[in-house]
């Protein structure tokens, strides 16, 4: 890893270090996860991993109506506040 955060990961670096946790076990949680990982070209992952390593919170969050929410709405119900 660069000591410089301002310039970032390397996203062979970042991709190296989501396999090697996804391979040892772990837990992804994110919100529209896939997208990130398509990104990244790691759609062998959402293949081979497990429903339970890769977590969606977008899938769990709904509207009132039933319908999935943005991350924004889901923020400010949970803090009640706007995000930065």
């Amino acid at each position: 890893l660069e000591p410089d955060w301002s310039i970032g990961i390397r996203v062979d670096i970042a991709c190296a270090l989501v396999r090697e946790f996804v391979d040892d076990g772990h837990v992804l949680v994110g919100w529209q996860i896939e997208g990130d990982l398509r990104g990244l070209k790691l759609e062998d992952l959402l293949a081979s991993a497990g429903p339970e390593q890769i977590v969606d919170l977008s899938e769990h969050f709904k509207t009132t109506q039933g319908n999935k929410c943005q991350l924004s709405e889901a923020y400010r119900e949970i803090f009640g506040r706007q995000g930065v």
